[in-house]
């Protein structure tokens, strides 16, 4: 099972790191896609352009996260939606996972835009991606490790969680890694 691996602390810092994991994370797709596809869909386009960043970026971050699903669910977390929204995230915006279920493409990303607003210069598919999965990444080198800030057994337990991500199997998560898996 690959986790998602969420930094509350980066919205709420009196939480703890939070180790999700996410049972329909689509890295075929991206494994299997040497490059970008382009998307034409006018609604997610719209959302990147008020975010600031590249339409085919937000676009495949949904399609890892959700295969694109407005109804895709977590039963182990539940993280629900477009871009898996946590249980904190919504709690946080007064809303409840069902609503969001039953909240409509549009209405939807409109949350997404909502939960990127605290990001700036996410100026890569990396960092948009790394937005969503471990903010705490974001404009680190390609060899840090993930969980490094907290401690060394965060470092090994994400990667526990997370042996598709840990590609040389060293015990540790390197943003070099998750680089290569979603490229």
């Amino acid at each position: 099972m690959v986790l998602l691996i969420i930094l509350l602390g980066f919205f709420f810092p009196e939480e703890e790191i939070t180790i999700l994991p996410v049972e329909n994370i689509n890295f075929e797709y991206t494994i299997r896609e040497s490059n970008f596809v382009h998307t034409n869909d006018s609604l997610i386009i719209k959302t990147a352009k008020n975010i600031g960043i590249e339409p085919d970026y937000l676009y495949k971050v949904i399609m890892i996260e959700s295969s694109g699903r407005t109804t895709a669910y977590n039963k182990y977390t539940g993280a629900v939606g477009l871009i898996q929204f946590i249980p904190s995230t919504y709690k946080a915006w007064g809303l409840t996972g069902e609503e969001i279920l039953s909240m409509s493409k549009r209405e939807q990303l409109k949350l997404v835009e909502r939960y990127f607003k605290g990001f700036k210069n996410l100026k890569s598919f990396t960092d948009v991606y790394l937005a969503v999965f471990y903010p705490a990444a974001i404009g680190k080198p390609n060899d840090y490790i993930l969980g490094s800030e907290k401690s060394e057994n965060l470092s090994l337990k994400i990667a526990r969680k997370n042996r598709a991500l840990d590609l040389n199997k060293d015990g540790y998560i390197t943003k070099d890694e998750i680089k290569k898996t979603i490229l």
